[in-house]
């Protein structure tokens, strides 16, 4: 017989596969759109305010979850902020971030949608520092 705690983690890693692939998708979504929308020149902007993010992210949060998902949460904030002011390019630059920071929680789940998005910066000339 399974133990409960066996189906657990089966579970568990089934939805962070499945959140894994939900952020790849919705990343490639993204850019597709954008570049149909903006310009070059609007897809380096893109990169390098999700690169400001992301960094913003890593510093406040000092590698502890708790501060890690507040991050998460103040730049949820902003974004809604962002959408409301019609500010395309920070507010796709919010969701990527945001795609980003995400797939970093789920590890290896979360590992396509990360490497889709590092190749996107190194396209646009940027790099995560970690």
């Amino acid at each position: 017989m399974i133990s409960l705690k066996l189906l657990f983690n089966w579970v568990k890693k089934k939805k962070n596969r499945a959140k894994g692939h939900v952020l790849l998708r919705d990343f490639t979504s993204i850019i597709k759109n954008a570049q149909q929308s903006h310009g070059r020149k609007k897809m380096k902007l893109i990169a390098k305010l999700t690169v400001a993010e992301i960094a913003e992210v890593h510093e406040r949060s000092a590698g502890k979850l708790k501060f890690y998902n507040q991050g998460i949460k103040n730049l949820r904030d902003r974004n809604n902020n962002f959408k409301n002011q019609n500010n395309q390019p920070a507010w796709t630059a919010g969701v990527l971030a945001h795609i980003y920071l995400e797939s970093e929680k789920l590890g290896l789940d979360g590992a396509p949608a990360r490497a889709a998005l590092s190749n996107f910066f190194k396209h646009n000339g940027f790099k995560i520092q970690k």
